[in-house]
């Protein structure tokens, strides 16, 4: 009976954050008439030929693909900069109040390392996004632009960045999550090997209730809002000297959340009579896509294991 009961828990599924609007870019340039911050909400016809005539984004076009009974556009000037190599990003759109969703946007800095034409621009942006019906506000910050290639670097609040020392360490680490060992141990009860993924006080109360686990808490120290928490159990082993060791975590495009990790195995000993094992771990990670899946491998003991990696031999960032 328990193992049908685990069986169909065994692997959950993200949910998305119901706070987060939909949206995407629409269109960006580096000139207009802009010579201080600007930003706009626009949601008729009208009010965008009013917008063109008043800040002239050059290649704007006329905005007839929108669909302005149900989407709007935001639109974000930086005003005036001195040389090229600066631009608009906007990181997200969030309901923040029941009435209130903010638009959050950064200006993206030339990297400094590098030489840039000493020509004035006027940098912009617009995305388009479904109408929340609720005021809109905004919240603008600033960033480096990162490598070339199109290299982004993920960093998250609470978590220790991955090793970016030089531009192949970034290039190497920039579709990987930062994560954190939440909990381990070898007395799991449940029999076979699974995975499980919380997203909320409810699935971590369902996850110690069918997997019988002790001592972890009440999940009160987890900020569900923005962290989950994912379990990984091997199954009951016959003998010890068996664990996970977890290779690393990718963010995809698609905004799928993949966890590799490793069954790793004793080898060169004798077994035990009567020895068993549990293997488990539970992962710490930032909140982030919209699904989460798990990829394995086997491993033996004697194997080289070096989770997330640096290979430089100059650094000293303790990866």
């Amino acid at each position: 009976m328990l193992l049908t009961a685990v069986a169909a828990i065994a692997v959950g599924h993200a949910q998305i954050d119901p706070n987060v609007v939909k949206w995407r870019d629409y269109k960006e340039g580096s000139y207009s008439k802009a010579t201080a911050l600007g930003q706009f909400v626009i949601s008729t016809p009208a009010e965008f030929q009013s917008y063109v005539n008043r800040m002239g984004p050059e290649g704007v076009g006329d905005a007839r693909d929108v669909q302005w009974g149900k989407e709007a556009l935001i639109a974000i000037h930086l005003g005036t900069r001195n040389s090229a190599g600066y631009s608009v990003e906007v990181e997200k759109i969030q309901r923040t109040k029941p009435n209130e969703t903010c638009v959050f946007w950064d200006e993206v800095t030339p990297r400094r390392e590098r030489s840039r034409a000493q020509v004035t621009t006027s940098p912009w942006t617009i995305v388009r996004f479904d109408r929340p019906g609720t005021r809109i506000t905004f919240s603008g910050g600033q960033k480096e632009a990162g490598p070339p290639g199109g290299i982004r670097i993920i960093s998250y609040p609470g978590y220790r960045p991955l090793c970016s020392c030089c531009e192949d360490c970034i290039r190497a680490n920039q579709d990987r999550l930062p994560w954190r060992i939440y909990a381990t141990g070898l007395d799991g009860p449940t029999m076979m090997g699974s995975t499980f993924v919380m997203d909320t006080p409810a699935d971590f109360a369902s996850y110690v209730r069918n997997y019988r686990m002790t001592g972890l808490g009440d999940g009160s120290d987890i900020d569900w809002a923005h962290e989950r928490l994912l379990a990984i159990h091997l199954g009951r082993k016959i003998g010890d000297g068996y664990r996970i060791g977890v290779d690393h975590i990718d963010v995809r495009d698609s905004g799928e959340i993949r966890v590799c990790y490793a069954e790793i195995q004793p080898s060169g000993r004798g077994i035990a009579a009567g020895s068993t094992s549990g293997p488990y771990t539970i992962l710490r990670i930032p909140r982030v896509g919209s699904q989460v899946v798990f990829s394995k491998r086997m491993a033996l003991d004697t194997d080289r294991f070096s989770p997330d990696c640096c290979t430089c031999p100059n650094c000293n960032c303790g990866h």
